[in-house]
């Protein structure tokens, strides 16, 4: 099937043209563009532009159906009027070259191609390079809505919803139909093509077949696979931070105990300087699902901290038993095990307590002025000040240790130490920095990662043991590398050449992320205690990076078998 998708305008008219199997799930951009007049041309100069340049594309692509915008007035009735003259001059060339028309609210295509009906322009186009695969983003933002119109009516045009709720529109149709399919007159239904009633997506997922497609992989577009502008680049970083959290558990597994003068703890504290990121960018990417409005607290309960409880409890009984039957440790020591969970299971705890406080961050991060604000109390009182608490210690200034302690104990056990980071990941999903702008956060990525390596060696020299002074999640040259990372990944990790098949392997890799972020200290431990085999088996600077790799793998592989058996698919992994 072609279809042709038109944002209609009177000085830019976007158009797309795609092409799709019968089930919608298959698309690929034919060809797009825009058409342009002129304001300094007559309005009657301008609509006969339109009309002449639209058919000569019907004529050129055939198209077997239109999907088309609906139009909505705002403040200025008088460019709203030309607007809608315009859009008149378009359904007559369509209709005069028999392609049936189809209509959907831009509500309805945000919530059926981007899993959100508030997304912006920008997640839009983003959006639509990535799930089409194209090279470069469309220019200008209307021919994206157009290729959006298009990818909405392939999604749901071929549903049974669809047509029961959006039937084709014909001139003689259109014209004092007030029926049950009518999209005009006050006994339809809902408005909607696309099969979900304004205002309110079923799980972000507009097509019929939706919902089945996460845990079934058939490669359909679901709220889990782009809900809150879910594209690649978060899957992508996802995997990336989960084999960096290996990294950096093999980095310190003998960073303490390891001479700090040897070549290994050097080794051990590049590795680990190098993946301090990977914590902060799992809360980062949290932040862009979770504050973009789209989730009630109760479904937040439900679906998410649900999980993470049941998955606390049996990997933490998991662990507890592992330490009690092959660690030879106390039956006491086990229980309390099991009640604190393992050490890598304190990021549980603190993600559910972000989770708990989303009803009080969303309406801040809806806000740009008030998101700013928090932004800069955070650089404050978050980074700044623990790092200027950090270099006093160093130096041994009596100033340092009450403030220091203080922070120290907010920072550890109250949630709202990580929620800076909760909040700068959804201040970033918003913004598109100019190439500029971004080298400038590589530089400062570098130089932060720069500084963690050498502080951390020269605090560690001047006090005469390993520390971790400049390790810290609220350190500054953290929050420089973690700011670098996520920039980084948005602008280049999209992959759009991949298509839809790679992107479906790269969302099936992301959805094991969790169960191998639970089960990799279950392989460093074993190959440690019964193999004899960790980051001092051989040169530091080979055996992290290798093992890394190696554990890494294994521990998805574990994620993705038990993510197909029931019950524990669904609650433990």
């Amino acid at each position: 099937m072609i279809i042709l998708g038109i944002d209609p305008g009177i000085a830019i008219v976007g158009w797309g043209v795609v092409s799709s199997d019968a089930s919608g799930m298959r698309q690929k951009p034919v060809d797009f563009g825009a058409i342009t007049t002129n304001s300094s041309m007559r309005t009657e100069d301008r609509i006969l532009a339109v009309y002449t340049e639209l058919s000569a594309i019907i004529k050129k692509y055939s198209p077997e159906c239109a999907a088309i915008e609906e139009l909505f007035f705002n403040t200025n009735q008088k460019t709203g009027i030309i607007v809608a003259e315009a859009r008149g001059a378009i359904i007559l060339a369509l209709r005069q070259n028999d392609v049936p028309i189809f209509e959907y609210t831009p509500l309805q295509i945000k919530n059926s191609v981007a899993g959100y009906g508030r997304a912006d322009k920008h997640q839009m186009t983003d959006t639509v390079t990535c799930l089409r695969g194209l090279r470069e983003k469309p220019k200008p933002d209307d021919t994206a809505d157009a290729l959006a119109a298009a990818m909405c009516h392939a999604f749901t045009g071929n549903s049974r919803l669809a047509e029961y709720y959006n039937k084709p529109t014909t001139m003689a149709g259109k014209i004092g139909q007030t029926g049950r399919g009518s999209r005009s007159g006050r006994s339809r239904p809902y408005r909607g093509g696309s099969g979900c009633r304004a205002g309110r997506s079923v799980r972000g997922d507009c097509h019929s077949r939706g919902k089945r497609s996460r845990r079934s992989g058939n490669g359909g577009i679901t709220m889990e696979q782009t809900g809150s502008q879910r594209v690649a680049c978060y899957d992508v970083l996802r995997v990336a931070a989960t084999f960096a959290v290996v990294a950096l558990h093999l980095s310190a597994q003998h960073w303490a105990d390891t001479d700090i003068y040897s070549t290994a703890w050097q080794a051990f504290n590049l590795y680990d300087s190098l993946v301090r990121w990977t914590v902060p960018v799992f809360v980062m990417i949290s932040g862009v699902f979770f504050l973009d409005g789209t989730q009630s607290l109760r479904q937040i309960l439900r679906k998410n901290v649900l999980r993470i409880v049941t998955a606390f409890i049996f990997w933490s009984a998991l662990y507890a038993a592992y330490a009690y039957f092959f660690n030879k440790c106390a039956l006491s020591t086990a229980v309390t095990l099991f009640f604190s969970g393992h050490y890598h299971m304190w990021f549980l705890f603190m993600i559910v307590g972000l989770y708990l406080i989303v009803p009080l961050l969303r309406p801040i991060a809806q806000n740009e002025t008030l998101l700013r604000y928090f932004l800069l109390l955070a650089l404050v009182f978050n980074f700044l000040l623990p790092q200027l608490g950090a270099l006093l210690s160093l130096f041994s200034w009596p100033l340092y240790s009450s403030y220091l302690s203080l922070s120290g104990m907010l920072y550890y056990h109250f949630t709202l130490g990580f929620a800076a980071y909760f909040m700068l990941g959804r201040y970033l999903s918003r913004k598109e920095l100019s190439p500029k702008a971004a080298r400038w956060c590589y530089a400062l990525g570098v130089a932060g990662l720069i500084v963690t390596v050498v502080m951390t060696s020269y605090a560690s020299r001047r006090l005469g043991t390993a520390t971790v002074l400049f390790y810290n999640y609220d350190s500054v040259g953290v929050l420089l590398m973690c700011l670098a990372v996520f920039v980084f990944a948005r602008r280049h990790l999209n992959f759009p050449s991949l298509g839809e098949k790679g992107h479906a392997r790269i969302r099936a890799l992301s959805r094991w992320s969790f169960g191998a972020y639970l089960v990799h200290p279950l392989f460093i431990e074993t190959f440690d205690q019964f193999l004899g085999v960790n980051t001092l088996s051989c040169n530091a600077f080979f055996s992290v990076p290798l093992l890394t790799l190696l554990i890494g793998t294994l521990s998805f592989l574990v994620s993705a078998l038990l993510s197909r058996v029931p019950i524990v698919n669904k609650y433990f992994v």
